[in-house]
């Protein structure tokens, strides 16, 4: 990865939705607030008004997790992918991109909020079923978009951020991942831009693999405002 960074595709106007995967294919919008502060970068909060153009490591935040594959003895395994708690009558929707989850199923892997090297800090969200967008086909990055259906309300434990539609360039974002190669979260805070009719663009390094499927937020967390 350059030091310059690399171009993360973050909106999808297409499938219109604010907090989502922002993958290889680029889905994640940016509208609403940050259900809670990313404590283990608090001491940097004054910085973070600034543009930065690499992202760093932090503890985690509840409402953003990884979603981690079941060992046969019913254990945590390996990360895969980002994903997000999402606001909802149930308070079991986590969304994610719709390519993650190709050839999964419930029962395979769970939902790890706040996942920290290894630990699951608000516990480990079993699955009912996945629900992928119908036009998903591996062809067009506006589908790549897919909801876990957890058995349980997790958002009453970690608080749930909320999606949004129709969200212009020039916004301050923040984007919160897991990068496949490490098992603690990352984030960034840059402006989105335009990249297409359908999508936008935020700069930032260190936006690998899993990482691509990531919370986007136009507003930074508390302690960064």
């Amino acid at each position: 990865m350059s030091g310059r960074g690399t171009w993360l595709p973050v909106l999808s106007v297409g499938a219109a939705l604010a907090f989502m995967a922002a993958c290889v294919a680029g889905q994640a919008g940016a509208s609403g607030a940050a259900s809670a502060p990313l404590p283990a970068a608090r001491a940097a909060g004054p910085a973070l008004r600034q543009v930065m153009t690499q992202a760093r490591s932090f503890g985690g935040t509840p409402a953003v997790g990884a979603l981690v594959t079941v060992t046969a003895a019913g254990g945590l395994g390996k990360h895969f992918c980002s994903a997000s708690v999402v606001d909802s009558p149930a308070g079991n929707l986590v969304i994610t991109a719709a390519h993650c989850l190709a050839g999964r199923q419930a029962g395979q892997f769970v939902f790890v909020p706040g996942y920290d090297n290894g630990r699951a800090p608000y516990g480990a969200w079993p699955v009912r079923r996945v629900i992928t967008d119908q036009d998903w086909a591996w062809s067009d990055p506006d589908d790549d978009v897919a909801f876990v259906d957890l058995t349980r309300a997790v958002q009453d434990v970690t608080g749930a951020e909320r999606l949004g539609t129709g969200q212009p360039p020039g916004q301050l974002v923040t984007v919160i991942g897991y990068p496949d190669n490490q098992d603690s979260a990352i984030f960034c805070q840059n402006y989105a831009r335009s990249f297409s009719a359908t999508q936008l663009v935020f700069r930032c390094g260190g936006y690998t693999g899993a990482a691509r499927c990531s919370l986007t937020s136009t507003r930074p967390p508390a302690w960064a405002r």
